[in-house]
């Protein structure tokens, strides 16, 4: 794979949250492949990566983003204190929390 910076990991994530049919179960165009697809490879063209390396990389994003909620999810259900709640602190977590 090549290289993935912060600041190309954030220009890919901004990139996916403005198509809502790749992340969005209730956008209208969620359902049309051939829309999905060309998303992808529309995405593959800004960001100059294939699709296939782009789909590993938000598979591998959204298991860290899950870890992290599930950690933050936890502290909540805990009784714990606002101050003993988890707050993530990786870079893209906030980012990817808004969709």
């Amino acid at each position: 794979m090549s290289d993935w910076s912060a600041t190309t990991i954030l220009k890919f994530l901004e990139a996916y949250h403005n198509e809502p049919c790749l992340w969005n179960p209730k956008d209208a165009e969620d359902k049309d492949r051939q829309k999905v697809n060309d998303t992808w490879t529309r995405l593959s063209i800004i960001m100059n990566k294939s699709v296939k390396e782009l789909k590993t990389k938000k598979e591998i994003l959204m298991a860290t983003f899950r870890r992290h909620l599930k950690k933050k999810k936890d502290s909540i259900r805990s009784g714990a204190g606002s101050d003993d709640v988890y707050t993530p602190v990786w870079f893209a977590y906030d980012l990817m929390e808004s969709f």
